[in-house]
Parts: C-alpha cells; structure tokens; sequence
C-alpha cells in the first residue's frame, strides 16, 4: 500500500492489518512508515520508495523479486 505512513494510506494500512492481513507499507520517508508499523497488530513489511521516480519503484520491484 503506497503512501502508508500519513492519512489514508495508514488508516487503511491499520484497517486491513486488523483485519489480519499482512501488510506491506511503502512510502517516502521511513520513519513515518516505522511509526504505523507499530501501531499495527500483525506483522509488516516497510519498502521507503517514491513512486514519483522510476529508478525508486524499480528498485523495490528487483528487491521483490529476490525476496
């Protein structure tokens, strides 16, 4: 879920989280990400990437493809 660490993104980020899903949060700045993450129940995966810049969403597309 893009935009995660702020507004819509987390509260939706929270939302699914206790609805038992595993969420993977991604956004620009990671401390903001790490501060939803633990407001969550489950366990998260947090990727800091703007989805303004290809080189950014390229790079966390080949690291999900290693993981």
């Amino acid at each position: 879920m893009t935009g995660a660490g702020s507004g819509l993104g987390a509260a939706l980020a929270r939302m699914y989280s206790a609805e038992g899903a595993y969420v993977c949060l991604l956004g620009r700045t990671r401390s903001k990400l790490e501060k939803v993450s633990q407001q969550l129940g489950n366990e998260s995966s947090i990727y800091e990437v703007d989805v303004t810049s290809k080189q950014s969403v390229k790079r966390i597309s080949e690291k999900w493809g290693k993981e």
